[in-house]
């Protein structure tokens, strides 16, 4: 019954399809409430599809059934370049994506988000999965305010310097953590 109402298409009175309304509220049901909604925070499965049906990350994973839905794709992502050594992930961002108020999605919302995720204040379970980035545990401790190995280097030009290689880190940055996010999102929930 669900699959049948997902392949149905509005129509009219006439029987003839109806055009499909753009905006408007979401309402989701769910049995229990969900941890957070704010990206840093979500943790719990009941919220990550909440953050991925709201966010735009550098990757992700089709929404697609079998095989093709495992396959990790470019999101935000435009092209991406790597060192040698598997240490440096350059990426070109396109610059179609918008945040909800119109304010363009730049490099400077991915640097924003991965700082608000270390700083001690937020304490959020993102940490567990950017130890690897130059810096994030000096602004996990307390010590920097920002990460020294995520950069804006232009405005849709995005760098993260790792200790070492770590083969998920594209499979990482498909999380809801690592959402983009408006400049001054305060730290507190």
């Amino acid at each position: 019954l669900l699959a049948v109402s997902a392949l149905a298409r509005p129509t009219d009175s006439a029987g003839a399809a109806a055009e499909v309304r753009k905006g408007g509220t979401l309402r989701y049901s769910l049995g229990a409430d969900v941890d957070f909604v704010d990206s840093a925070l979500a943790y719990f499965a009941r919220s990550w599809p909440i953050g991925y049906a709201t966010c735009a990350k550098l990757f992700n994973y089709p929404d697609a059934p079998g095989a093709a839905g495992t396959r990790l794709i470019p999101e935000v992502v435009d092209r991406t370049t790597r060192s040698k050594d598997q240490g440096t992930y350059t990426f070109e961002l396109k610059q179609t994506f918008r945040f909800h108020t119109g304010a363009p999605v730049t490099a400077q919302s991915f640097v924003d988000a991965f700082n608000r995720d270390a700083n001690p204040k937020q304490r959020s379970p993102a940490t567990g999965f950017i130890q690897e980035i130059v810096g994030a545990r000096a602004v996990i401790d307390g010590t920097a305010t920002s990460i020294s190995g995520v950069q804006a280097l232009a405005r849709h030009r995005l760098q993260i310097r790792l200790t070492r290689p770590v083969g998920d880190f594209i499979a990482r940055l498909t999380l809801p953590f690592f959402c983009p996010v408006l400049p001054n999102t305060p730290i507190e929930p």
